[in-house]
């Protein structure tokens, strides 16, 4: 059918839609006028130039048609003169059939279209070049030219990844490939919709360059119809555009695909292609289109299938994008679908929850659960996985770490490095140490990581000493290569990567070594001795209650340094019964028993586990302060600022004259 008439019929059936701004372009180094899609010559396809040459600005405005009048009343003319030329394709397309089936399909393929002769001779071919020369045999079309570049790039992706460098040289060094590609060029305007954005997808995906005449021209034939596409078409425009790099045309189209998406979101009915756009949209979806995303979501909360729900989680992730609704929605079918989840839908799943910062303390729960009912499925890698995103998140598990103790001290041989460093991570973090076997798990970790001192890195062995030392255990082979001073002169060199990190594990080091009263062969001096660390604004809200119980500003201090470079946001003194808060000033003897030193420490929601337990490093600070003779209260800052006044007076009067702490 003549391309004309083609275009007359889509038009006609089509309904709503863009008025074409007539674009201009110019040839390089003229001032010529060439139409968008017109092209110069057939070397210039594929050449780069630059993209503001190409722009344009989309308008969404009300739809005006082309006036066919003068173009039908050629059709008639043309007709005779490709009747012959068709007739001679067919021939050679059925002489390339002939080649590779026998008789009997012979017979059957006579009659057919030559799009269906040419379909069935792509299925023989084995390489890129292969659909080249077999193009080459036909007459071209758009859906001819558009389904080779889609066998193209479907074979080539297959292929190995040292392959596809030299395979895609030879496709483009292919003289039909240049001839495929001006046929693009020319007829991207006729060719149907799912032909153009196939086009697009492919010929970008086997690397022609998105600044190349062909890309962009595409890319803007593809604004100007946008409203065109179907659905399936608007997802796989949408996740070739996210492959590319920004540029004025990308955004516009980008754009103009999140308003007809905003558009067509009540009508689409396949949820899983609505939410695979909105994960390639991610983060650069607009507010509007990820409420109107969330309540269709809740509309459809209740037919949703454990799939859907756990897409619907990674796509919440991909669009960093906390609906607390569609969450707490979700975590209830998940909870209720848990048996025969995979593990890789459980890491997902978890992941997402701390990239939204969503914290689902019953999902968590159920999870462990589940995992350590089934402990025989999972290996230690998987486990070790599970833990570690567990450990981001803030939530002990502590059925699933008892278990992995008994998996350590059974055998420390299965543990690789990567393994033994997120171990001790995970428990050191979360504080948690196996009840009765404590010594057990420590000594199968430390024989673990000695067996890997000669081939560790020094930042990856300073890591493990330093959880080591926050569970409180000293590893004394570990530790006496760690204090060797070329190792100690490489992790403190100026200019090192994280240098405040590292200066601040040693001093925790250092301190662990003096307070904790470790038996060592070797001064602890020769660790680093920086004992000066930022210290935390005082919280404004302590202060005033503060303030309100003790009625004097002489009987608390604020931003108080203490020993070994420790700080407490306040201090007090009381008498050791608790009953009387004395004066700074009159209780100033360190010495003098009958006087207690309180300290208050402020700490934000990640120095504590999402059970109230103190974290690592906030962990072992209240251990340190507790043996060199303070009495430690720690402050949940966001809980405490939630408080009303007479609550928070209350809640620290408690605290202060508590006999329990």
């Amino acid at each position: 059918m003549n391309h004309n008439i083609v275009y007359l019929i889509r038009t006609v059936r089509y309904c709503g839609g863009f008025r074409v701004r007539h674009m201009r372009t110019y040839m390089l180094g003229t001032y010529k006028y060439k139409s968008a899609v017109q092209s110069t010559n057939l070397k210039k396809v594929l050449v780069n130039i630059p993209p503001s040459w190409l722009e344009f600005r989309l308008q969404f405005l009300p739809q005006e048609t082309r006036d066919f009048s003068t173009e039908v009343a050629d059709v008639s003319e043309q007709r005779d003169g490709k009747t012959e030329l068709h007739e001679q394709s067919s021939m050679n397309a059925l002489n390339v059939i002939q080649e590779s089936a026998g008789d009997e399909r012979n017979l059957q393929m006579k009659g057919r279209s030559q799009f269906q002769l040419f379909t069935y001779a792509l299925e023989t071919c084995k390489t890129p070049c292969d659909v080249l020369d077999l193009l080459a045999k036909f007459d071209y079309s758009s859906k001819v030219v558009t389904s080779s570049f889609c066998a193209m790039w479907r074979l080539i992706k297959n292929m190995p990844a040292d392959s596809k460098p030299s395979e895609r040289q030879v496709i483009f060094e292919h003289p039909t490939f240049a001839l495929a590609s001006q046929y693009l060029l020319e007829h991207s305007a006729d060719a149907w919709g799912k032909d153009l954005v196939y086009s697009l997808h492919s010929a970008f995906s086997l690397g022609v360059p998105q600044n190349s005449l062909l890309i962009q021209t595409l890319l803007r034939v593809c604004q100007e119809r946008l409203n065109e596409f179907s659905d399936k078409c608007l997802l796989c425009l949408v996740c070739t555009l996210k492959k590319m790099e920004k540029s004025k045309n990308v955004d516009a189209l980008q754009l103009g695909l999140q308003m007809v998406v905003k558009q067509r979101m009540p009508e689409i009915s396949d949820i899983n292609l609505l939410q695979s756009m909105m994960k390639h949209f991610g983060k650069d979806a607009q507010l509007s289109l990820k409420k109107q995303f969330e309540n269709r979501i809740l509309k459809e909360m209740h037919s949703l299938t454990s799939e859907n729900v756990r897409s619907i989680f990674n796509t919440l992730g991909a669009m960093n994008y906390t609906s607390i609704p569609i969450l707490d929605g979700c975590s209830k079918k998940i909870v209720a679908t848990l048996p025969g989840t995979e593990f890789w839908d459980f890491n997902h799943i978890l992941n997402t929850c701390y990239i939204l910062r969503y914290y689902n303390v019953e999902m968590f729960s159920a999870i462990e659960s589940y995992v350590t009912s089934f402990i025989n499925l999972w290996s230690i890698k998987q486990l070790v996985m599970l833990l570690s995103v567990f450990e981001i998140l803030r939530f002990r598990p502590t059925k699933l770490l008892d278990i992995m103790a008994e998996m350590v001290i059974n055998h420390p041989e299965s543990l690789d490095l990567k393994d033994l460093l997120i171990i001790l991570r995970v428990y050191s973090q979360l504080n948690y140490v196996p009840k009765g076997q404590d010594q057990q798990f420590f000594e199968a970790l430390n024989c673990s990581l000695s067996s890997y001192l000669l081939t560790i890195c020094n930042v990856d062995l300073l890591k493990a000493v330093f959880s080591f030392c926050i569970l409180g255990y000293l590893p004394q082979a570990a530790l006496n290569h760690l204090m060797q001073k070329d190792v100690l002169s490489d992790l403190l060199k100026p200019g090192g990567a994280n240098l405040k990190h590292i200066e601040r594990m040693l001093h925790t080091v250092r301190v662990c070594l003096k307070v904790d009263k470790h038996s060592f062969s070797k001064p602890a001096s020769m660790l680093q001795q920086k004992s000066s660390f930022p210290v935390v604004l005082t919280s404004t809200e302590v202060r005033e209650v503060l303030q309100t119980i003790l009625q004097d500003t002489r009987k608390f201090r604020h931003n108080v340094q203490l020993e070994h470079g420790y700080y407490a946001h306040f201090e007090i003194k009381m008498d050791a019964e608790r009953k009387k808060i004395l004066p700074i000033t009159e209780a100033h003897n360190s010495a003098n028993l009958s006087v207690q030193r309180v300290v208050f420490l402020c700490a934000s929601r990640y120095s504590f586990c999402l059970d109230m337990c103190p974290r690592g490093t906030l962990a072992v600070k209240m251990r340190h302060l507790k043996a060199l003779g303070y009495r430690v209260i720690p402050i949940y800052c966001p809980k405490f600022q939630e408080l009303g006044k007479e609550e928070a007076v209350k809640f620290l009067k408690e605290k202060i004259y508590s006999a329990d702490n």
